[in-house]
């Protein structure tokens, strides 16, 4: 039940970082800035001067890798979304269905809603970046993505913790029905 949506979430990421060449991005960032390359999708804060900081290690190429794997994101939270929905549901519906389902799908739609924010603030901020450097990016909107990745990092928390928490359940009730 777990397994699932886990294992998607680093096949998944494993797969669009292969297929948009991220290797390039990371193994730059290592040289340029080796105590700053932690991918803005995986950090849990940052600003407009961290964002200017890590694409200003990359260059063109990187960027664009960079780009292609923002845009892949796009399609990534369908598919890791659908896991956690179907396994929270799953759970859910092994306990008798003892309340209702819309919180657990609540918590997913708010996860997969924040990381297309993310993606997408990301995706016209690096357009922009692109095309006027660092003095281009717009704080504000930097925030609010930095927002979304927070929001998106708690909802895996706590998707993977009410998954957790169903298995538990369901563990305890066999034991006692055994």
């Amino acid at each position: 039940m777990i397994g699932l949506p886990l294992a998607l979430v680093a096949a998944g990421g494993a797969a669009m970082s292969s297929w948009s060449h991220r290797d390039e991005v990371t193994r730059q960032l290592a040289l340029v800035a080796p105590d700053d390359d932690t991918p803005l999708n995986r950090r849990f804060g940052y600003d407009a001067v961290a964002v200017d900081r890590h694409w200003a290690a990359l260059d063109a190429s990187a960027r664009e890798h960079e780009r292609v794997f923002l845009l892949l994101d796009l399609i990534f939270p369908f598919l890791y979304g659908g896991a956690f929905a179907a396994s929270l549901l799953i759970g859910w519906a092994s306990l008798g269905r003892p309340f209702r389902p819309a919180l657990l799908l609540g918590l997913v739609l708010v996860m997969v809603l924040a990381d297309w924010g993310e993606n997408l603030i990301q995706l016209d901020q690096l357009g922009r970046y692109a095309s006027d450097g660092g003095s281009a990016l717009q704080d504000g909107w930097i925030r609010l993505a930095s927002a979304a990745t927070m929001v998106k990092w708690l909802g895996v928390a706590g998707s993977t913790i009410t998954l957790l928490w169903l298995a538990a359940v369901m563990a305890a009730r066999a034991l006692r029905g055994a």
